[in-house]
């Protein structure tokens, strides 16, 4: 089956809520050569690179779905080496770009906060973390621009039993775990909020709402002292690991609606 690039990606937008969103990535459709052009295959993936490029050519996709796409801020104040060289492999081969970055984080179905939550058998999940909405409405959804989710173990678990659960879910190793909570080592949890990727900006949040264990992906020397000063135990899996979920989880609503051939591009980077 194929489908025209401008109705999926119009059904993209609105189903991600990309609009809602403020955000350093250039959501929605980066690259494109005719609007109009049909798509039979599309790759999905967490990351875009000329690796991953080269990977559509080969499975003659006409569209990549990335949730790290290939534009952000001033990234087009030059256009020369490693970018240039992709968006002439690109334009060669009639193959479009579309991005959704924070608009996959927190989609309360498909989002990778919330795939993660499903998977790590959280139970009673809502949206967490609120970001500022791009374009803030009386009509904007109070949930359309979180990036996160919360959820609940009952019966409580052992921090250790999550961090089992945990490295199934994204195939890796043990997570790096930051003890730093109220609660002792030893003791059960209920209380879990999830940030995938770069997360721990959301440290003081879960600091206020007595959030037990915050997980997220990766770690930045700073969230050491953070998850200390705060008390809240940090527990990571690896970026890349914990943003797989969104994008494949997107790929199956596109092959539900659209009956469109679907490839998932995995690429792990270890971080």
């Amino acid at each position: 089956m194929t489908e025209r690039l401008s109705t999926l990606t119009s059904f993209l937008s609105s189903f991600l809520r990309v609009k809602a969103f403020r955000d350093y990535a250039h959501n929605g459709l980066q690259i494109s050569w005719d609007e109009d052009a049909l798509v039979s295959r599309v790759l999905c993936t967490v990351d875009i690179g000329k690796g991953t490029i080269e990977d559509a050519v080969s499975l003659g996709a006409n569209l990549i779905i990335a949730h790290h796409g290939l534009l952000w801020g001033d990234s087009l104040s030059r256009i020369c080496g490693p970018l240039a060289e992709m968006l002439r492999i690109l334009a060669c081969n009639n193959i479009s770009v579309y991005a959704c970055h924070l608009p996959l984080d927190g989609h309360i179905q498909i989002g990778n906060a919330f795939q993660l939550a499903l998977a790590l058998q959280l139970s009673e999940c809502e949206p967490w973390y609120q970001i500022s909405p791009m374009q803030p409405s009386a009509t904007t959804n109070t949930d359309s621009s979180t990036i996160g989710a919360r959820g609940t173990y009952d019966p409580p678990i052992s921090y250790d039993e999550v961090a089992e659960r945990l490295s199934k879910v994204t195939g890796t190793c043990t997570p790096i775990f930051l003890p730093f909570s109220k609660s002792l080592l030893g003791k059960r949890i209920s209380s879990v909020a999830i940030v995938t990727g770069s997360g721990t900006s959301s440290l003081e949040l879960a600091a206020k709402e007595g959030i037990e264990l915050l997980i997220t992906g990766e770690l930045k020397q700073e969230a050491f002292h953070r998850a200390r000063d705060f008390n809240v135990a940090v527990m990571a899996g690896g970026h890349y690991a914990t943003e797989t979920l969104g994008v494949r989880a997107l790929g199956w609503v596109l092959r539900e609606k659209f009956n469109l051939s679907l490839a998932f591009c995995d690429r792990p980077t270890g971080i």
